[in-house]
C-alpha cells in the first residue's frame, strides 16, 4: 500500500509540473505575442483615403462659404445643413480618430480597438443622431431622400463588420489567442486589425464625401450604448481562496511536525514553487497587463475576463498540490509506524 501511494504522489508531482510548465510557457507566449505594436506605413491605402476624403469634404465646406449664398434661392434652409456638415467633420478629425496617425506611429491591440469603439459608439450618435437625423426634406434635399435607403445599407454593413471587428479584439485577452503558430504566420492579427479598423473609416468618409458635395450628408445609424458590466466577486472566487487556504494549513502542519517525506521530497517542492509562481504570474497579468483589451473595457483596471479564463488551471494545480501533500503525509505516518515496530 505504501509503494502505491509512493508511486501516486510521484505520478501527480510529475502531472502538476507539466501541467504548470504547459500554462507558464503558454502564458508568457501571449503576453510577447499580445505586446507586439503595428508602425503605420506611407503606404497604408486606407489611412491615406481617409484623409484625403476629410479634406476634400472640407474643401466643399469651404466652397459652399465662399458662395455667400450667391446662386441659392433659399440659402437660409441649405445653411442649416452645412453647419450640420461643419459639426461631423470636426467629429471626423477628432484626436480619438485615426486623422492624426503619421508615419512611425505605433498601434497596440488597445489602440485599434480604442479607434474602433469610437466609430461604433461615439462617431455615430454625435453625427447621425445629433445633428444629420435632424435634417427635415426640401427641394435641395430630394436627391439625398431618394438614396437614403441605399447608404443605410452601406453603413448597416459598415456597423456590422464593426462590431465584428470589435468582438475579435477582444478575444485577444483569452490565453489561447495567438497559439496556432502555423496559421498566424499566415494571418496576422494585429495587422489584419489594423487594416479592417482603417477600411472603415475610410469607407465612412467616402459616404460623407459623397453627400457633403451637395451638402447632404448621412453618416451612420442610431446606435444603443453599450452597458458596463457590474462585476464583483462570486463563488468561483471563493472556490480559489479555500485551497490556498488549505495548502497555507498543509505548509504549516509541514514544517511543525517536520514531515521528512514531504520537506525532503525536492521534486514535489520543485513543482509546487513552479506552479505559486505560475499563478503570481497570472495574478499579475491580471492586474497589470494592460495590452488585453479587458483590463480597460468594464472601467476597473482589472481583467476580470482573463482571471476567470484561469479558474480552472488555478484550481487543478491548487487542488494537485493539495493531494499530493497528503499523500506524502500518509507516506511519513506509515513509515513512522514501521520504525515504530522495528
Amino acid at each position: 500500500m505504501k509503494e502505491i501511494i509512493k508511486k501516486l504522489s510521484i505520478f501527480a508531482c510529475f502531472l502538476l509540473f507539466g501541467i504548470s510548465m504547459y500554462f507558464m510557457i503558454i502564458n508568457v507566449k501571449h503576453q510577447n505575442y499580445i505586446s507586439d505594436k503595428y508602425t503605420v506605413k506611407d503606404s497604408d491605402v486606407y489611412l491615406k483615403d481617409y484623409k484625403k476624403n476629410v479634406n476634400a469634404i472640407l474643401d466643399n465646406l469651404n466652397a459652399f462659404k465662399e458662395t455667400k449664398g450667391n446662386y441659392i434661392d433659399d440659402y437660409e434652409k441649405i445653411i442649416s445643413l452645412n453647419q450640420k456638415v461643419n459639426s461631423c467633420y470636426f467629429h471626423l478629425i477628432n484626436e480619438k480618430t485615426i486623422y492624426d496617425l503619421n508615419k512611425d506611429s505605433e498601434l497596440s491591440y488597445v489602440d485599434i480597438y480604442n479607434y474602433t469603439n469610437y466609430v461604433y459608439n461615439s462617431l455615430i450618435n454625435d453625427c447621425w443622431v445629433t445633428n444629420l437625423s435632424k435634417v427635415k426634406n426640401n427641394n435641395y434635399l430630394s436627391t439625398y431622400f431618394k438614396r437614403l435607403s441605399l447608404f443605410q445599407e452601406e453603413i448597416d454593413m459598415i456597423l456590422y463588420n464593426t462590431k465584428n471587428l470589435k468582438n475579435r479584439l477582444l478575444a485577444n485577452s483569452l490565453y489561447t489567442y495567438g497559439s496556432n503558430d502555423s496559421k498566424y504566420m499566415i494571418y496576422n492579427p494585429l495587422n489584419e486589425s489594423y487594416n479592417e479598423m482603417t477600411k472603415i473609416y475610410d469607407d465612412v468618409s467616402k459616404i460623407v464625401l459623397d453627400f457633403s458635395n451637395y451638402f447632404v450628408w448621412i453618416m451612420y445609424i442610431l446606435l444603443n450604448m453599450y452597458q458596463k458590466l457590474d462585476k464583483g466577486i462570486d463563488i468561483d472566487f471563493i472556490m480559489i481562496v479555500i485551497p490556498f487556504i488549505v495548502l497555507i494549513i498543509l505548509f504549516f502542519f509541514n514544517f511543525t511536525f517536520k514531515l521528512e517525506t514531504v520537506l525532503n521530497n525536492i521534486l514535489y517542492n520543485v513543482c509546487c514553487n513552479i506552479s505559486l509562481i505560475s499563478i503570481i504570474y497570472l495574478l499579475y497579468r491580471t492586474t497589470c497587463d494592460k495590452n488585453m483589451i479587458y483590463y480597460f473595457k468594464d472601467g476597473y483596471n482589472l481583467n476580470f475576463t482573463y482571471f476567470t479564463e484561469q479558474n480552472m488551471y488555478i484550481k487543478v494545480v491548487m487542488y494537485l498540490m493539495i493531494v499530493i501533500n497528503i499523500m506524502l503525509m500518509i507516506i511519513n505516518v506509515k513509515k513512522k509506524k514501521l520504525e515504530i515496530m522495528d
